[in-house]
């Protein structure tokens, strides 16, 4: 019996078992280097060598042909074999208690050498191979099999502390073993492209690339790290007299929800109904296949285009207002409170962990070639928690949320377990194919959102994991190589000096292939950017954002590409002239008119909103737990008005940033001498509200007094 472990803190791959005599397919393989007594030798296909001349304990095996681009597997032996022989594979032969254990790696991780370089390796095999052979072969002997995190937060800096666990195991040859524990390689790959994070100090690089990043470790058995969160504050629409001069567009991009049809004339879009919710499921009854009550429900799937479209409720036309709300409300509140349907259909039980995950309209998983495959899974979980959160938010309906907060939780569970070392560490490198551009985006303030949520249903400890969680895909792949506008349309490999094409993984080793993840944009997350995104990577890699916008900007100015107002908003929190960003809107909406209204329309409204008053140096931040109902400001913002509606008996917190000083803020028309103040080194005013029902909130400014927040840019 032959049994493989995959640790998620390692590129190896552990293979135990009693087997005398074992083989490793590898048939395209011609040739393996192993340490003789007398230096390094190359075996040839066809050629045995016998125990004695085996004087360390590991082969290199590799492809020694023209227009191949090898990727060497390195064997790590822990027991002497009698003999070694190339042929169709690797075939060992071990005396009496089998092969016991042996590694299976790539020497350089995901790294592909160069068309024909390893037929130089006949005549000589480089330094550099043979110096990562011998030290992974030491590497391995100390096997991790398990990690203990916990994480605090230091005022706004996540602390992360791991340790780990290993396997030891001893080698025929004497090998010392060595005791690293492994930093995930998306916060080194974070690091170089400037996020300010503190890793280790003596962390060595292990010169083995993987897909998100270079793996590098530490001497010993923990690591800490900690991870300043960017900003994130929430920015609300107050719209400005003469300046929604998108709103029509705006109430067009609403009509992709059908608030009003019940059908759709175009049967490939999925029906938006405000009737009968079984009517907008019929074309998901899939009785052929499994029965109707079994089959994936879609009603959180409704949500996945609408937070955008919440967070645009302030700058809505007041007669489709009506209708949005009367939209929200049986999607959210009834959904949220299990509406007649089931909204739980049934679980889908994870292959590797066990762990069983609510299935909501995408499975979380699936399995192919044998390794998990994460089907879209942490994007849905993402974009349902900034859902549930944006309609809590806007609404004031927090007492829904705290009603179901076992339901939120559960759909949003997922997150902690893909946003683990099998997404941010090496794993086994090619058995490991997690997410693409999209869903890593989508994370951070998914978990965010979530928290934000806790904290206002009264669930600090869930609050806690979650910001723990959001820590680490802040920077994806994109990050560690040039900009895809500029040099390729296709999303690549994290680490410089891999192929520039997309990769995906199978058993059957790592393969190249251009398209595969499409010309996936840096904001996008296909169901819509959150706008705390665009900041983040502004102020964390201002000047890759700055390139890449430029590069799409001069791209779409010819002709060849889609507008996307997600890249609009970005340029606009980048200083881009507002008129020109206005007239690019009208463009983008132009070629949207062109097609179908669908339901994914909805994706677009907030940043149409916040095109209109982007430079205006004012906006909302918090107001929980009452509803924001509506807000004005004159067009050079020396007076701002907001209604709110308090549902709860306890006073709620207004926190609104302005760049120009609070000179007085009235409450329902009386001005208040107490419970405000605006901090000028800052720009934030704070005001205490007291009482239910209206609460209609005005605030006169003077003139700028604060620095920029970093939502605007300087020069604003």
């Amino acid at each position: 019996m032959v049994r493989s472990t995959l640790s998620l803190g390692s590129p190896a791959i552990l293979w135990e078992g009693d087997a005398r005599q074992p083989s490793l397919t590898c048939s395209s393989v011609t040739h393996a280097a192993y340490a003789s007594a007398s230096g390094i030798r190359v075996m040839s296909s066809g050629e045995t060598i016998h125990s004695a001349d085996l004087a360390e304990g590991w082969l290199l095996l590799f492809i020694a042909q023209p227009e191949m681009r090898d990727v060497p597997v390195l064997l790590v032996l822990t027991r002497r074999p009698e003999s070694v022989r190339l042929g169709d594979g690797l075939h060992l032969t071990f005396g009496a208690g089998g092969f016991g254990a042996l590694f299976t790696s790539r020497l350089w991780g995901a790294r592909r050498l160069a068309p024909g370089q390893t037929t130089q390796w006949t005549r000589e095999v480089p330094g550099d191979a043979v110096a990562a052979a011998r030290r992974w072969s030491q590497i391995f002997l100390r096997y991790p099999v398990d990690c203990d995190e916990i994480g605090w937060m230091e005022k706004e800096t996540v602390v992360l502390a791991n340790r780990f666990r290993f396997r030891p195991f001893t080698s025929a040859w004497g090998t010392p073993a060595e005791t690293l524990a492994p930093l995930a390689p998306v916060l080194p790959l974070a690091r170089s492209a400037g996020a300010p994070l503190e890793l280790p100090r003596d962390a060595m690089d292990l010169s083995c690339p993987t897909k998100l990043g270079p793996l590098q470790a530490v001497k010993g058995e923990t690591t800490l790290v900690r991870i300043p969160l960017p900003p994130r504050d929430h920015r609300a629409i107050i719209p400005a007299d003469g300046r929604m001069v998108l709103r029509e567009a705006i109430d067009w991009a609403t009509g992709g929800l059908h608030l009003d049809s019940k059908t759709h004339p175009d049967p490939n879009v999925r029906n938006e109904g405000s009737g009968d919710l079984h009517e907008d499921l019929a074309q998901y009854d899939i009785a052929n296949t499994m029965p109707f009550n079994e089959s994936p429900c879609i009603d959180v799937y409704k949500w996945w285009y609408t937070f955008n479209a919440i967070q645009a409720r302030p700058a809505y036309s007041p007669a489709l207002r009506a209708k949005i709300d009367r939209y929200h409300k049986i999607r959210y509140w009834e959904t949220l409170n299990f509406y007649a349907h089931k909204c739980l259909v049934r679980q889908k039980r994870e292959p590797f962990s066990g762990v069983e995950y609510i299935i909501h309209f995408v499975w979380p998983t699936q399995t192919q070639f044998g390794y998990r495959n994460f089907n879209d899974g942490n994007e849905a979980s993402s974009v349902t928690a900034s859902c549930f959160t944006a309609y809590a938010r806007y609404y004031g309906d927090w007492t829904t949320l705290r009603a179901n907060w076992n339901h939120c939780r559960r759909l949003h569970e997922y997150l902690p377990r893909v946003n683990d070392w099998a997404c941010m560490s090496s794993g086994a490198l090619e058995y490991w194919s997690n997410a693409g551009f999209d869903m890593l985006n989508s994370e951070p303030y998914g978990n965010l959102a979530f928290a934000y949520a806790a904290e206002q249903c009264g669930r600090p400890a869930d609050a806690l994991l979650a910001r723990c969680w959001a820590r680490a895909p802040w920077y994806p792949a994109w990050l560690g190589s040039p900009s895809p506008a500029i040099s390729n349309p296709s999303p690549r490999l994290a680490t410089p000096g891999v192929d520039s094409r997309a990769y995906h993984f199978t058993e059957d080793g790592i393969m190249a292939a251009p398209n595969k993840m499409g010309a996936i944009g840096l904001l996008d997350t296909s169901k819509g950017t959150s706008h705390e995104l665009a900041l983040a990577y502004k102020t964390w890699a201002g000047e890759r954002i700055l390139a890449e916008q430029k590069a799409i900007e001069e791209t779409t100015a010819r002709g060849s590409g889609r507008i996307s107002f997600p890249d609009l908003t970005q340029r606009l929190f980048l200083g881009w002239n507002l008129a020109g960003l206005l007239e690019k809107a009208k463009a983008g909406i132009a070629q949207r008119r062109e097609r179908p209204v669908t339901w994914n329309s909805a994706t677009d409204i907030y940043d149409l909103a916040l095109l209109c008053v982007g430079d205006i140096p004012l906006f909302l931040s918090e107001w929980a737990p009452a509803e924001y109902v509506s807000g004005r400001c004159d067009e050079k913002a020396t007076e701002v008005e907001l209604l709110f509606l308090s549902r709860e008996a306890a006073a709620f917190t207004v926190r609104l940033y302005s760049q120009k000083e609070v000179n007085e803020v009235s409450l329902n028309s009386v001005p208040l001498r107490n419970g405000w103040r605006y901090d000028a080194a800052s720009g934030w005013l704070t005001v205490t509200v007291r009482g239910s029902g209206e609460q209609r909130l005005s605030v006169r400014l003077g003139k700028p007094a604060a620095p920029l927040h970093p939502y605007f840019p300087a020069g604003n």
